[in-house]
C-alpha cells in the first residue's frame, strides 16, 4: 500500500513537471516596455533587422487650395535605428492599446504637435517593434 502510494506521487510530481516546464515562456508586455522605453543596448536587441517606418509628408495644396498630408512608408534597416527614449515626455500623453494581439504604444504632445505611434509583436514569446510612425506636425 506504501508502495502504491509513492508511485502515484511520482507519478503526479513528472506530470506536474512536464506541465510546468513543458509550457512556452511568454515575456509579460508592461514590463518589457519599461525597460525598452529607457535602455538602449535592450532597445536595440529588440529590434527587427527591419522595422516599417510612416512620417507625414508637409502639407500639400490641391487645386482648390485645401491642405492634407500624406503618409511615406518606408523601411528602416536595424542599424540605422536611433535610441528613442520613450520615457515619459514632458507635456505627452501616452496610451497603450492591444489590437489582433499587438500592442500599440501612442505618445501625443497636448500643445507641442508631437504624434508618435509604436506597433509591438510577440515573436517566440518576446516582444519586438515592428513598425514605427511619425504623425507629428
Amino acid at each position: 500500500m506504501k508502495r502504491k502510494r509513492i508511485v502515484i506521487f511520482l507519478v503526479m510530481l513528472i506530470l506536474n513537471l512536464n506541465i510546468c516546464f513543458g509550457q512556452e515562456y511568454e515575456e509579460e508586455f508592461y514590463r518589457f516596455l519599461t525597460k525598452f522605453k529607457t535602455d538602449e543596448s535592450f532597445q536595440h536587441s529588440r529590434l527587427r533587422d527591419s522595422i516599417e517606418y510612416s512620417v507625414n509628408t508637409d502639407i500639400i495644396l490641391d487645386e482648390n487650395g485645401n491642405g492634407h498630408t500624406e503618409a511615406i512608408l518606408s523601411v528602416i534597416l536595424k542599424e540605422q535605428w536611433k535610441f528613442d527614449n520613450l520615457e515619459r515626455r514632458e507635456n505627452t500623453i501616452q496610451e497603450v492599446s492591444v489590437q489582433n494581439g499587438e500592442f500599440n504604444v501612442s505618445i501625443f504632445g497636448t500643445d507641442n504637435g508631437l504624434s508618435l505611434f509604436y506597433t509591438f509583436k510577440l515573436i517566440n514569446g518576446l516582444w519586438y517593434l515592428s513598425s514605427f510612425a511619425d504623425g507629428s506636425d
